[in-house]
This record gives C-alpha cells, sequence and structure tokens, in this order.
C-alpha cells in the first residue's frame, strides 16, 4: 500500500459473504475503523443454504490443482496462509462441529448457519460497523485519487480502502449480481468474462441415451484433459451429479465429454466371469438395466444392437471393442449448461494478473482489494469454493491490518 498504512484510514468493505467477514474481522482486529456493506438485510445466504444447510466448509486435500482460471497457482500463497487445519482450527475454537464424508469433504455437523453467526459476531466484535440493508449504486476513485466513494441508496460513503467481496452472478436466488464485476471493470480491471460453473449439462434432444431420468452410478467423465471419478445423474434435460458439475467447470461449447460407466472394472473382464451369459444379461447384471439396454441401442455404434443376444463368449475382438467404446468411453457433446440460475459457481472474473497473490491488492488501483469469488479462480466441487473465499478475505485482511 503505497500511501496511507491502513491503521491510518477506513476501510470499505462491499458484501458481507464468508471472504468480507473474514477480511473485516482481521483488519477491524488492528484498530482501523472497518465499515462493511451488504444490500440483504441478513447477509450470507449463499453460505446458509450451501451444502444442503451443512456448509462443505473446507476439504483435507487441497491445492492450486483443484481450481481453474488463468492462473490457478494465483491460489497457491493464500492456501499457505489458511490452510485446512487453520480452517478446522478456526471451527474449533467456535464449538462448530463437523464431520469429514467422502473425497476428503468437510461438511458442518449442525448448520451452516453455526458458522454465519460466528463470521457476524467476529466482526462485530473486532469492531466492525456493519451496514446491511443498503443497495450499493456505485463505486469511483475521489477526484484526488487518494481514496474512494461508495454511493448506495442510504447516502455515500468515503474510504480510504476499498475491499470487493462480491462475488460472482452464479445461484441468483440466493442474492448472487454481477455488481462486483461491473465496479471493478469502472475502477480500470480487465474481467474475464462469467460463465457458469459446478452446473448440470443440457444435452441434444436426440442423443443415445434420452429417456434414462433417474438413474444414477458412479462413472468416470473426462472433459478438456481432466478425470472425475464420481456419481452421475441422467435428468430430463441431460445429466447432473457430482461428476458432471466437477466437468462443467471445465466445458466449453462444442466440446465433447467421455463417460465410463464402469469405472471400477472392464466389461470384458466381467465376462470372463460369465462366458454363458448373453450380452444384454451381463450388462443387466453390471450397469442399471435401462441404461444396459439403451448402451445396446447407441445408433452410433454400427451393429451393436445385433450382439445383446449373442452369448459372451462367442464375441470376437472387434465386437468387444465397440462394447467397450460403449460402455467405457461413451461420448457426446453437450448442447449447453443449466445456465447461473443452476450453476454454484462461475468460472471466469477480474484477471488476477492485476492483483497481488500476497495481499489481493489491486496492481492498477492502490487501495484496491478484491477478493473471493469475483476473481478469476473457481474451485472444483468439493469445499474448495468456500475455502477460497475464507482463504482470501484472511490474505486481504492480514495485509490491510499492517
Amino acid at each position: 500500500m503505497s500511501r496511507t498504512t491502513a491503521r491510518q484510514g477506513t476501510i470499505c468493505i462491499l458484501g458481507a459473504g464468508p471472504s468480507g467477514l473474514m477480511a473485516a474481522t482481521r483488519a477491524a482486529r488492528s484498530g482501523v475503523r472497518v465499515l462493511l456493506v451488504d444490500h440483504a438485510r441478513y447477509p450470507g445466504k449463499k453460505l446458509r443454504i450451501s451444502g444442503g444447510g451443512k456448509a462443505n466448509i473446507t476439504n483435507l486435500d487441497i491445492s492450486w490443482k483443484n481450481y481453474a482460471g488463468a492462473n490457478p497457482k494465483f491460489v497457491h500463497h493464500a492456501l499457505k496462509t489458511f490452510s485446512p487445519k487453520h480452517m478446522l482450527d478456526w471451527l474449533e475454537r467456535r464449538n462448530i462441529p463437523v464431520e469429514q464424508r467422502e473425497y476428503n469433504q468437510i461438511f458442518c455437523k449442525r448448520s451452516a448457519e453455526d458458522v454465519l453467526t460466528a463470521l457476524l459476531q467476529e466482526a462485530r466484535n473486532a469492531g466492525a460497523q456493519l451496514l446491511f440493508s443498503r443497495r450499493i449504486e456505485g463505486a469511483s476513485r475521489t477526484p484526488d485519487g487518494k481514496g474512494f466513494e461508495i454511493q448506495t441508496d442510504a447516502g455515500s460513503i468515503a474510504c480510504d480502502f476499498l475491499v470487493l467481496a462480491l462475488g460472482s452472478p452464479a445461484w441468483p436466488k440466493a442474492g448472487a449480481t454481477d455488481l462486483g464485476a461491473r465496479l471493478a471493470c469502472r475502477l480500470g480491471h480487465k474481467i474475464i468474462p462469467f460463465a457458469p460453473a459446478l452446473t448440470p449439462l443440457i444435452m441434444p434432444d436426440d442423443w443415445a441415451l434420452n429417456g434414462l431420468s433417474g438413474i444414477s452410478l458412479l462413472a468416470g467423465v473426462s472433459c478438456g484433459g481432466h478425470v472425475f471419478r464420481q456419481p452421475v445423474l441422467f435428468t430430463h434435460k441431460g445429466m447432473s451429479g457430482p461428476g458432471m458439475l466437477q466437468a462443467s467447470l471445465y466445458w466449453k461449447p462444442g466440446m465433447p465429454i467421455t463417460m465410463d460407466f464402469l469405472p471400477q472394472t472392464k466389461i470384458k473382464t466381467e465376462a470372463e466371469k460369465w462366458g454363458k451369459l448373453r450380452l444384454v444379461s451381463l450388462l443387466c447384471r453390471t450397469l442399471p438395466d435401462r441404461l444396459a439396454h439403451k448402451l445396446l441401442e447407441n445408433p452410433t455404434i454400427p451393429n451393436l444392437s445385433q450382439l445383446g443376444e449373442r452369448k459372451v463368449a462367442e464375441l470376437s475382438r472387434e465386437h468387444w471393442e465397440s462394447i467397450h467404446a460403449a460402455i467405457h468411453a461413451f461420448t457426446v457433446t453437450p448442447r449447453a449448461t443449466g445456465g447461473m440460475a443452476c450453476a454454484e459457481a462461475a468460472s471466469g472474473g477480474v484477471d488476477t494478473a492485476d492483483i497481488s497473490p500476497r495481499t489481493m491488492e489491486s496492481r492498477l488501483v492502490p487501495g484496491l482489494f478484491i477478493i473471493g469469488e469475483l476473481l478469476d479462480i473457481t474451485g472444483n466441487l468439493g469445499g474448495f469454493n468456500l475455502h477460497w473465499a475464507f482463504a482470501s478475505g484472511a490474505v486481504a485482511g492480514n495485509a490491510l491490518a499492517s
């Protein structure tokens, strides 16, 4: 920070989600004046309803490789500053019980409300002034270039330091908008266009597996060089479930997705145990019946449907190549994503090339800090986005307190 230190000025933080609240608490503990502004009467709705109300708060296996963006390694310093251990210690000190689930995910045992209540209470105890139910209408540099002026429906706020913690437009039913990106853009920052992420994928109306709504199974999902082995769910419009939500983060229009419906073994290996079975019977033993029949009817693999009544011991190598393609390398090009309304996060945001990873301060606008999902950093499904909110908020708060 090139001019006055934070301890000599006023800090205004826009957005009272986890990143904004964490930054507010850490900065306010130093004695500086902190104003935390949010449009909601009771903020943090996205946190409260995340993870089915239990908030997947972090993940024990976390690194920059769990993130997407123009520069995923941008997160490295923040994850070192505020690691999963720091997160667990933070929760333990506040008597918030957690439970570990599959894929090393950490959830609140009681309710996500416990975390939000602790964040709000700590911000108040640290001395931050919480200004809620205030619609933010704009933000600009002061004429002398030494501070900022925030326009709200309750009047203007002058400050020396400004923190944008306004998130992305994903999940609008939780109050999300693109306001943060618009403000950052007006202040001179480049915005990488937002796109829905961690969202269901819509398939073509005539795709080979249409009509399987309700079927769920473990699958390997490959997209853009990334592979996920997690459950998928067939829907009326396409596919959802953790594996498909993960793939959506890396999917771009026109990009194919490949699925392995039997990722834990090979269908040929299963066939060796049941040589006298018909192929259709073998598939129904290893896959949901409706899926098995649909895979045999796949029109993109010639003559596959004629093999269903054949005994597996009679099938040739060429036959098995076709069967392998249908089951272990089923490929489809989605038509679209479920959109921002169904997205748990958004890719894109403020270009991190113009942000210091050690402080979260803008390299273009001294005194401006940008944190959380507003940055071009998006985590995989599994607690990585919530952890990023805490970690980036902690880094900015530390910098403002120094």
